[in-house]
Order: structure tokens, then sequence, then C-alpha cells
């Protein structure tokens, strides 16, 4: 019988946690650490932290903030927010992070995307589709409609080529 994973998705902007309906109206709920601490007690699976604001302000990573919660955090602890480059990636995997989850620079970096998964394996890649997030061993399908969406990646990049048509996701 397969055990279902319990993994909480937390939404960060300016710092703290925040609520949203449909990823707008933003209200302030609390303090990241606090949430850790709670779902240590509660041990969950994994957590999740997206800074929703990142990439829409072209803003870096908050690498003190994000080594902190992870210095808190006793389960694997993924992140994703205005992730743009590997040496963002670098800098997320030295501050704790164990997954990161590009979303934006998938359709207009594909490289990137084959940058990370050289370095660090696929494990350590989440893909973001949307409002969906989907583990890269289901990156091309739509979990919606269930139908592979081809167009997600470019079939030219190296990522596609390299990886997807070998693990019959294509």
């Amino acid at each position: 019988m397969k055990r279902i994973r319990v993994i909480p998705v937390l939404l960060l902007q300016n710092g703290g946690l925040v609520k949203t309906i449909k990823f707008k109206k933003p209200n302030y709920i609390g303090d990241p650490i606090n949430a850790v601490k709670i779902f240590n007690e509660k041990e969950v699976d994994e957590l999740v932290f997206l800074d929703i604001e990142a990439s829409k302000l072209n803003k870096e990573p908050d690498y003190n903030k994000i080594e902190e919660i992870a210095s808190e955090c006793f389960m694997p602890l993924a992140y994703g927010g205005g992730i743009n480059s590997i040496d963002q990636v670098k800098k997320l995997y030295a501050a704790g992070v164990e997954k990161v989850i590009v979303n934006s620079a998938i359709t207009t970096q594909p490289n990137l995307i084959s940058e990370i998964a050289k370095i660090y394996d696929l494990h350590f890649l989440l893909a973001g589709k949307g409002y969906n997030l989907k583990y890269t061993d289901v990156l091309l399908r739509d979990s919606i409609t269930q139908k592979n969406s081809s167009n997600f990646l470019n079939s030219q990049s190296p990522f596609y080529k390299k990886y997807l048509p070998q693990n019959g996701i294509v």
C-alpha cells in the first residue's frame, strides 16, 4: 500500500508567510520559522517554500532567510522563487535547500534546467507550470488533463533531448 506524503507549500512575501487566493491578495499570516517549528512537530515529509514575488520583481532569493529556515527544518526543504542562474542554485544548496523549484526560467532559459540536472541530478529539481508543481518524472504531464504537454519545454533544449525521451515521458 502506498504511503501518503504530506508536503505543505508555504508562500513567502517580504520574508513573511502569506495566504493568498490564486496567488492574489496576499495576507500576512506569520513568521516562517514558527511555521517550520509547527511542521517539525507534525512530522511532515517535506516543506516547500515559494517566494511569490521574486520572479515578478526580479529579486534574488533571500539566502540568509532561507538558511535560517533550513537550520530549523528537520525534513527536506524545497525552495522556489526568482531562480534564474546556476549560481543561485549553488547558493541555495549551500544554504541547506535540498530541492529547487524552477518556474519562469523553464521557458526563458531551458539550458538552466540541464545545468542543474548535470550538477545535482534530477532528484534536486522540481518544475512548476502555472500553479501546479510537478516532480521531474512527470514534468511533461499536465496534472489536470493527464496528457503530455510537449510545449512545456522546448524540444530543442539539451535537457529535453538528454533526459526526457529516455525516461519515456515524451
